[in-house]
């Protein structure tokens, strides 16, 4: 089976239910995304291939051929096309036809949960209630766990600064930190974002710049160990 999916980390973590679902179906999984997203179906005993490419690399009004193309050329037994399956179909950005449509008729239409609605994508529509799923090797979880012995006597919080589009940045998030901070002396606040994010000064204890430090994998594999993920 053939999985198409260009998009974010998240938008990995989201397909995963589907991919474990195939491979119990008996299907050799092949999933195809951009090489900085694939890092997030590493150790995952349900994919069997990853092909990557480089974000943009074919123009988006050449996609429906190019895949098309693989299809037959992979020859793939189940071929699952989940192109901006979320972008196109559920999130309204201005332009889209139904933006303009009354809250109550577009919650109605995108008020879903994402997975489920893959997972019915992909051809198992009665399968519900699944959560994405993230493996760590032997070696990441004796690390995490070094690092959470070394942070086990504090309430430990992961502050996502940012995310992959322009809405999805945190505005006055360092009024919140100082108010958690001085309120709670047993926290610590861990920040994280992807590398385009720049450095921050870390200026009252208990909050630690780890941007651009942390990349992605280790972000993410790091989310198991923390008490609170907030972004």
């Amino acid at each position: 089976a053939g999985v198409i999916r260009y998009g974010g980390l998240g938008d990995m973590l989201t397909i995963t239910p589907l991919l474990s679902e195939l491979k119990r179906d008996g299907y050799r999984v092949t999933v195809h995304t951009v090489a900085e997203s694939a890092c997030a179906l590493w150790f995952n005993p349900f994919v069997d291939e990853i092909i990557t490419q480089a974000r943009g690399a074919i123009p988006n009004n050449e996609l429906m051929a190019y895949h098309e193309q693989l299809r037959d050329r992979k020859q793939y037994q189940k071929f699952v096309d989940l192109c901006e399956s979320v972008e196109r179909r559920l999130l309204y950005s201005k332009g889209h036809p139904d933006y303009d449509l009354p809250h109550e008729r577009r919650h109605q239409r995108a008020n879903v949960n994402y997975v489920d609605y893959t997972l019915g994508l992909g051809g198992y529509p009665g399968v519900t209630g699944r959560r994405p799923e993230l493996y760590l090797s032997e070696e990441e979880e004796y690390h995490c766990r070094t690092w959470q012995q070394k942070h086990g006597g504090t309430f430990n919080m992961m502050w996502v600064l940012r995310g992959s589009s322009p809405h999805k940045i945190m505005v006055h998030a360092e009024n919140v930190w100082e108010a958690l901070l001085h309120a709670h002396q047993d926290i610590q606040i861990f920040l994280v974002s992807g590398a385009d994010a720049g450095l921050l000064a870390e200026p009252f204890p208990g909050l630690h710049n780890r941007l651009g430090v942390w990349n992605a994998r280790e972000t993410m594999i790091l989310t198991k160990y923390m008490d609170m993920v907030v972004g």
